[in-house]
């Protein structure tokens, strides 16, 4: 071979070499540009991703200073007064709302949601002033860490707030409307069992709770309002004629776990 062909084999060969370095090297730098790239996107889908939820308290002269043991911002728990400011917690770490002492609990919880229909972070947890009765193996002192602990794991469905759902049969405070009222909001017969949660503690999903519109609630709430004059004793045992514009606390209890709950959590065979 003359030197002429060989110098030209070895420029051939050189440029080869140079065209797939550089071609290693393009696709190490594309490489790393997708590995920071996937690096970045996954810190922040994990930001992103930590659920959000508001605490909502239905307050009336209640002893609250467990709310601050809840392990969230100010801003992030909510407590509706309809008490004596006096018997507010000192150095309070949540946002004080005062209201008119009619509607109990229920109607509380409906204007929450109303006002914030919109605004709703991943999780809105239901709660009354003294929540702990109607628990099961949580208390003042850990309840702020099992409350996180659990949204943290994305609940995917409504849930009862540590707690078991109760059982009546109509038949046991023949002055509810229950019945009547189920038939009216949810267009299928009333079930022969009723399964409820007390107190209506709950945490709720933002798609639980905007399943039905904000004229729903709206309309939950003006009953509420119409039937806040109803004593607890006349409306558990004084029959009376169904106003389907009128709603007592104690109905919309027993109505609330079939509006916010999954069926199979508050159903059992044969009761619907």
């Amino acid at each position: 071979m003359s030197s002429l062909a060989r110098r030209a084999r070895a420029y051939k060969w050189i440029h080869a070499s140079v065209l797939f370095s550089s071609f290693i090297l393009i696709l190490l730098l594309v490489l790393k540009s997708n590995r920071e790239s996937a690096l970045s996107l996954t810190a922040k889908l994990s930001k992103r991703h930590v659920p959000t939820y508001t605490v909502v308290v239905a307050k009336f002269n209640e002893d609250i200073n467990w709310v601050n043991n809840l392990l969230l911002p100010r801003e992030e728990i909510i407590v509706y007064d309809k008490g004596d400011a006096n018997h507010s917690s000192v150095n309070a770490n949540y946002l004080r709302r005062p209201l008119e002492n009619i509607g109990r609990e229920t109607m509380t919880f409906i204007l929450h949601i109303i006002v914030n229909y919109f605004t709703l972070p991943d999780y809105t947890v239901l709660v009354q002033g003294n929540p702990f009765k109607h628990m099961e193996r949580v208390n003042s002192a850990n309840f702020g860490n099992y409350l996180a602990q659990h949204i943290n794991s994305w609940p995917s469905t409504s849930q009862p707030l540590f707690t078991s759902l109760l059982e009546e049969s109509p038949a046991q405070y023949p002055g509810l409307q229950f019945d009547n009222h189920f038939e009216l909001h949810f267009s299928r017969t009333a079930p022969k069992l009723r399964r409820f949660v007390a107190g209506c503690q709950y945490i709720l999903t933002r798609h639980t709770i905007q399943e039905k519109t904000v004229e729903f609630y709206l309309k939950i709430y003006e009953g509420l309002r119409r039937g806040s004059h109803v004593s607890l004793y006349a409306a558990h045992f004084e029959e009376k004629r169904f106003d389907p514009g009128e709603i007592t606390p104690w109905d919309f209890e027993r109505l609330a776990s079939y509006l916010w709950l999954p069926r199979e959590d508050r159903s059992t065979e044969g009761d619907e």
